[in-house]
């Protein structure tokens, strides 16, 4: 089932960026000239449901992979908190999208 969901810009960018393999799957709706949407405006995405609890699951995996990387200095420390950031972030946008669907889903069902 192909949906429409609403994806923070950056969350977007990161997921790409991080899972390189869904970037097809990603289709972005274009709803005008502009290339990027206004600040605090989310994209609109559509895609098949189906992919959201795989991306959930990669995002989860990619973050397991790197807690279980031990910081050694001061510098590694840093990196891990802004890949924890990241990792928050673009997992809530996700698990929202997930949450979304599944209620539409539940509605039509209804």
């Amino acid at each position: 089932m192909q949906v429409i969901a609403g994806i923070n810009p950056k969350a977007l960018e990161l997921t790409v960026i991080l899972l390189r393999q869904y970037q097809p799957k990603l289709t972005r709706i274009t709803k005008g000239p502009e290339e990027y949407p206004l600040p605090d405006t989310d994209v609109e995405l559509e895609l098949d449901a189906d992919i959201i609890p795989q991306i959930i699951a990669s995002i989860t995996q990619l973050g397991e992979q790197w807690l279980n990387e031990k910081p050694v200095n001061e510098s590694d420390k840093t990196r891990d908190d802004l890949r924890q950031k990241c990792i928050h972030f673009i997992l809530d946008e996700w698990i929202k999208i997930g949450e979304e669907c599944r209620q539409r889903v539940k509605g039509y069902l209804n």
